[in-house]
């Protein structure tokens, strides 16, 4: 059977070198049709279908307040309501709370903007990583007056200290403070987002019992056992008393809890599926488009299936000849469609750092190449199988006898060009239909008056 299949491969490689102008755009047009699929499989499965980059990651959840009352279906939690989840739940193993800093960092180097988040000292222990070089911050240091420490992110540690190991114990000037370094993350820890720096979240007491002001996110691990509506129902257990024990601050006070997972790619989804769909569409106009050419190369073919046929050859051992032919045009579009799926994935990443979550770990793993291979088998049977099956079925013998192109095969060979040219020609519209609308919502958007005049206007921050 291998060498079976080997002799067929070998005689389509000399097939298609016969005709080196249909095999170039065959492969260019799979190598398109394949690549962009590639490329969004790869973003994908990196972004919503692999786990989060720390332990048990299907334990860690979000914990948000909300006040449907007022109109706040999800809001971040106030100082003194934090404490009150954190000590007093039953189905959580911890829970930490974080909130968003900016840094302006000055000396050894030109000043640059970083994007900081305080934490509780718990932080790194509730999402199961460790700094790689040197500790995590002490339940001391994130009182006043000791907080001036700080953990480095893997870039900027690189990217300010040359990933020198000198660098614990060495000092920062962040916002004219002197901070002490005591940490390094690993290159892969990215949480919350675009973070380069982490320092204890250190509030005064009476700060820390304030119910008012809601500036605080939080995320809990799950205990062993509970789940998400057990959870749920335990913090809202204690909202309620909450409410009693401070009505003028906690009012209508809630709490809803989800998955980390879905709180980091879940605004993402829509988008990336509503892309696989199109470069779907594209992938199914290559095949239709291939297909049409087959057949109009089966033409050109006839004679030589006829004395195939001729020699001993069956319907079966043709139709399998003509699909390894396209399946090794499918094989060769993918090698190239790795290429471009390689280079599109760069360019999204490029252009959308900062829409695209977890765009640092994107990138052609062994789940994207399998996805590749598997696209390119399937993809060859599809605009293989058809043309295959109406060769075969054709009278092959009269096509050594003059006069055999009879109009009934004629006639049948263009209807199924039709067919395939109606579904090309609909799959088309679909997709520009797609694009259309999406164009002038964009255009829409980018035109919009925004009710005052945007040109020369800054924002800042202090």
């Amino acid at each position: 059977m291998l060498t079976s299949i080997l002799r067929d491969l070998r005689y389509a490689l000399r097939s298609l070198g016969r005709n080196p102008g249909f095999a170039c755009v065959s492969v260019l047009a799979l190598a398109l049709g394949i690549g962009a699929n590639s490329a969004i499989f790869t973003v994908v499965n990196s972004v919503l279908l692999q786990p989060l980059r720390f332990q048990r990651p299907e334990q860690l959840m979000m914990v948000r307040e909300r006040n449907l009352k007022a109109g706040f279906p999800q809001f971040s939690l106030s100082p003194g309501n934090y404490l009150g989840y954190r000590d007093q739940n039953h189905t959580f193993s911890g829970i930490a709370a974080f909130g968003r800093a900016g840094f302006n960092l000055a000396g050894g180097g030109e000043p640059e903007r970083l994007v900081g988040t305080r934490v509780t000292p718990d932080f790194f222990n509730v999402l199961g990583r460790r700094p790689v070089l040197g500790r995590s911050f002490t339940t001391q240091e994130t009182q006043l007056g000791q907080h001036r420490v700080a953990i480095l992110s893997h870039g900027l540690w690189q990217r300010r200290f040359a990933g020198s190991h000198l660098v614990l114990g060495q000092t920062l000037k962040l916002n004219d403070e002197l901070y002490t370094v005591i940490g390094v993350m690993a290159a892969d820890f990215r949480f919350p987002a675009r973070a380069e720096i982490w320092t204890p979240l250190a509030l005064d007491l009476e700060n820390w019992q304030q119910r008012g002001g809601h500036y605080l996110n939080a995320i809990g691990r799950l205990r062993p056992g509970a789940t998400l509506a057990t959870a749920q129902a335990d913090l809202n257990a204690i909202a309620a008393r909450a409410e009693q024990q401070f009505p003028d601050s906690n009012a209508g006070w809630d709490t809803t809890i989800g998955s980390l997972q879905e709180a980091a790619v879940g605004k993402i989804r829509p988008t990336l599926l509503t892309l696989t769909a199109a470069v779907g569409f594209v992938l199914l106009i290559a095949c239709v488009n291939l297909a049409n050419l087959l057949l109009s190369r089966s033409a050109a073919r006839r004679r030589e299936m006829g004395v195939r046929s001729s020699l001993g050859a069956g319907r079966g051992r043709l139709i399998r000849q003509l699909l390894t032919e396209s399946v090794l045009l499918a094989g060769l579009g993918a090698a190239a469609g790795l290429a471009l799926a390689w280079a599109g994935t760069r360019m999204l990443v490029t252009l959308s750092p900062n829409i695209l979550p977890r765009a640092a770990e994107i990138a052609l793993d062994g789940r994207a190449l399998g996805f590749t291979a598997a696209v390119a088998v399937l993809t060859g049977i599809l605009f293989g199988l058809a043309p295959a099956i109406h060769m075969a079925k054709t009278d092959l013998m009269a096509a050594l006898r003059d006069g055999g192109r009879g109009n009934a095969i004629g006639f049948r060979r263009n209807r199924l060009r039709s067919v395939l040219v109606v579904g090309e020609v609909a799959l088309a519209l679909v997709l520009l239909s797609g694009a259309g609308l999406l164009m002038r919502s964009f255009y829409r958007l980018q035109s919009m008056d925004p009710g005052f005049d945007p040109h020369g206007m800054l924002t800042f921050q202090t």
